[in-house]
């Protein structure tokens, strides 16, 4: 799931995701779900959420959380240990 996410959104091939890219992932999540696009005051909360370490990036590590916790999705442990590896 997490590579996927970063095959698909990660355009320029940094290994993490900035601000421009991550609002493209939520603006998705938002779509599918019929709903609008996140304003500008809503991106900034839950990027600064997501982004633990204060880099402005999305790295893999916290990429994990994000889907945990904003898509509501569960991880296997495989996929855990899998991504934080990388």
């Amino acid at each position: 799931m997490i590579e996927r996410i970063f095959e698909k959104y990660d355009v320029d091939r940094s290994g993490s995701l900035n601000r421009r890219e991550t609002l493209k992932v939520v603006n998705d999540v938002y779509q599918a779900e019929g709903r609008r696009p996140v304003t500008s005051i809503q991106f900034n909360r839950i990027f600064n959420q997501f982004d633990v370490n204060g880099d402005g990036k999305i790295s893999r590590k916290e990429m994990i959380m994000f889907v945990v916790k904003f898509l509501q999705m569960p991880i296997n442990k495989d996929q855990v240990i899998i991504d934080t590896v990388n």
